[in-house]
């Protein structure tokens, strides 16, 4: 009896997704370049993700998720700049949280993006539409004050068109070539956010009896800052990947890697050019040349 009964039960059916953007049943192992888990297992975040999984058409989840990410960057940007205006949260480091938020938030948007050729460009959009915005405002084509002072350091409309566009170019970037199967793209903006956002914050509160001697503008406990906040996202994303079935790593393995390029981009940050060469250029840039070195025959 109770080998029939082993035999009658049914074998637990799991949901996969190929990167190749169909869907279908299995039943079994799979390879791991499949988005595998069991239904009935799948945690809150998860069963969130398979709403957008439930549209059969790739063009219309694409554009779900492209306007729920829209909607919620404006939605964030917006709610900092009223928190600056009203004096409730200091304009500088309200800049900075921004700063920090935004790019990882919109990389925890990526799972609700289909799997199609398209689906990495539809995701872009979501930096490129606000860049297009800076390019405006910066330009003079478009006159909005309150972006100006929400987001530029001196109230000079110019300065959009530096650090906040390279921002969204480097996101977009990340979005475009590296996607979820490449962890180059998102340690490159955990290094310009997490990192160099951080390494502001933590310097200007504690770093004014530590300057470095190669630049006293900068801090030991800022690069300290930099490093470590720098490693704290790239390792999440990572783990974060991971467990959807994006990426089939070892952190152990990546370990080295992601510390040799949190290293190389702190220093590259705390060198005496960011007048001429903006962090939000410089850190990603360096970031994305190591990564796509290193993590070559890792992932």
């Amino acid at each position: 009896m109770d080998s029939l009964r082993t035999t009658l039960r049914p074998t637990p059916t799991y949901c996969c997704q190929s990167l190749s953007g169909s869907h279908h049943d299995v039943t079994g192992k799979v390879r791991n370049k499949y988005f595998l888990r069991r239904r009935e297992d799948l945690p809150a975040l998860t069963q969130f993700f398979f709403f957008f999984f439930f549209f059969r058409s790739p063009l219309i989840r694409d554009i779900a998720a492209t306007t729920l990410a829209v909607a919620g960057s404006v939605i964030w940007v917006k709610a900092f700049d009223k928190l600056g205006e009203a004096d409730l949260i200091e304009r500088k480091l309200s800049r900075k949280i921004v700063h920090i938020t935004t790019g990882p938030l919109f990389v925890l948007t990526w799972p609700l993006f289909g799997s199609s050729a398209l689906s990495p460009w539809y995701a872009a959009a979501v930096p490129l539409l606000n860049g297009v915005r800076l390019l405006a405002i910066g330009t003079g084509l478009y006159r909005d004050e309150g972006a100006v002072r929400s987001i530029s350091r001196e109230g000079d409309r110019t300065e959009l068109l530096r650090g906040p566009l390279y921002y969204c170019l480097a996101m977009a970037c990340a979005t475009v070539f590296c996607w979820r199967g490449d962890p180059t793209g998102f340690t490159a903006l955990s290094m310009m956010c997490g990192g160099d956002g951080f390494a502001d914050v933590v310097g200007r509160r504690l770093g004014r009896n530590n300057p470095l001697p190669w630049n006293k503008e900068k801090s030991l406990a800022g690069s300290l800052a930099m490093i470590s906040f720098g490693l704290l996202f790239a390792t999440g994303f990572i783990q974060y990947f991971t467990f959807l079935g994006y990426l089939e790593v070892d952190p152990q393995t990546v370990a080295p890697a992601l510390i040799f390029i949190a290293l190389v981009c702190t220093l590259v940050e705390s060198l005496p050019i960011t007048k001429t060469l903006d962090d939000n250029l410089s850190v990603p840039v360096v970031a994305y040349l190591l990564g796509f070195t290193l993590f070559k025959n890792m992932v």
